[in-house]
């Protein structure tokens, strides 16, 4: 079980972890499935066409997991769901415009991710979450807690050295297996 992360938004770890299930599932012909957890910006049904819902939220909810197959052999998706909005959480104003809510998961959602993953792991040989940036407050760092490893997205254009240090205030440097720098250029 791997997450995928990054130190903050927009360094494309949902396009890696997509590629990296994508892979596995053509070059290991083993039955993996990609989970999304990216609360700030699900993506993952609609990259691979699969409904929004049922998804990992309904499976907090009920217990019931409904996986969606994807047009691509072994491979699976599990989609974010429908997470309901406290109503109490502030609305954020991008250019003059409210933008909608981000759910939060809290430590109350912890035991029913562990329960998630532990049935993933049952049918799949190969699960990739897609977490949302480590440095926002969605999901506590504890959810990758729950997995394997962790695969850090770093843009090589824009993060900077401060932002992968305070990664790790949050996150323990054990867990980290690797780095993928994306949109590196040779100059």
């Amino acid at each position: 079980t791997l997450a995928i992360t990054s130190p903050k938004r927009g360094e494309g770890k949902t396009l890696v972890a997509s590629n990296l299930a994508v892979s596995f599932a053509l070059g290991s012909r083993t039955n993996n499935i990609l989970v999304d957890l990216n609360v700030a910006n699900p993506r993952l049904h609609q990259i691979f066409g699969v409904p929004k819902s049922p998804g990992l939220a309904e499976a907090f909810l009920n217990g019931q997991i409904c996986v969606s197959r994807t047009a691509i052999d072994n491979l699976a998706v599990l989609p974010l769901g429908n997470f309901p909005v406290r109503r109490e959480e502030p609305v954020l104003m991008v250019n003059g415009v409210p933008e909608s809510p981000v759910p939060f998961l809290g430590l109350e959602q912890l035991a029913a991710f562990r329960d998630v993953i532990y049935s993933l792991e049952q049918e799949f040989d190969l699960i990739i979450v897609d977490m949302p940036s480590i440095n926002t407050e969605s999901v506590p760092v504890l959810f990758a807690n729950q997995l394997n490893g962790v695969i850090v997205v770093i843009d090589s254009g824009r993060t900077r050295r401060e932002e992968v240090d305070a990664m790790f205030h949050n996150l323990n440097e054990r867990q980290v297996l690797g780095f993928v720098f994306n949109r590196f250029s040779s100059e």
